[in-house]
């Protein structure tokens, strides 16, 4: 297995843990978040830097990693980028946006496994790239394939926030109100440390 210096985690509020609190309530801050970045660091024994910012668009995501490369040239890095919904108009330019990225990394000695947060919108390109894949539900994301095991594996109503959907302790199995649960956010880091492993 390769050794990195720093676990980038990049995306919206799906890759920034948003929707988890404490017992009273209370929105955990940005330190304590549990996201996948986090999760995936601990396992690789490295540093967590956060690019994930709540509401983040697509263009925002690839700016704020072109920024940060430029600016961390000499460190062995693992991007974990989480795309978000783009209207059908708009699938072209993402996927386009998405090959320039990866030569882009690829050519800056950075690995990286990106992946559909919201709505599956990266069509033909997905052998062309390091594409982490939900497989199960219909349409191919992380928040599809969560609703799935919910209602699928665990038999849990989607819309019972209060008992499945949590956002204090103990969280949702899967979801935070609308948002991946810490377990959740565990589950895809361990399953990109598997890839790794590969």
């Amino acid at each position: 297995m390769k050794n990195y210096d720093t676990i980038v985690g990049v995306g919206c509020s799906f890759m920034n843990g948003d929707a988890v609190s404490d017992e009273d309530g209370f929105a955990l801050n940005r330190q304590h978040k549990m996201r996948p970045a986090i999760f995936l660091s601990e396992k690789l024994n490295c540093n967590e830097v956060n690019l994930a910012t709540t509401g983040s668009s697509n263009d925002g995501m690839f700016r704020r990693i072109y920024n940060w490369v430029e600016d961390n040239k000499n460190k062995k890095t693992l991007m974990i980028i989480g795309l978000i919904y783009n209207q059908e108009q708009e699938d072209s330019k993402l996927q386009r946006n998405v090959m320039m990225l990866h030569y882009y990394l690829k050519g800056n000695n950075i690995d990286y496994y990106i992946f559909n947060s919201l709505e599956d919108s990266l069509g033909d390109i997905k052998d062309k790239i390091n594409y982490i894949s939900f497989k199960k539900p219909e349409i191919d994301s992380w928040y599809r394939y969560l609703r799935y095991e919910m209602q699928e594996v665990d038999n849990n109503n989607f819309k019972d926030s209060v008992k499945y959907r949590s956002p204090k302790p103990p969280y949702g199995r899967q979801f935070c109100n609308g948002h991946p649960s810490p377990r959740a956010q565990e589950k895809l880091a361990e399953r990109i440390y598997k890839e790794l492993d590969k």
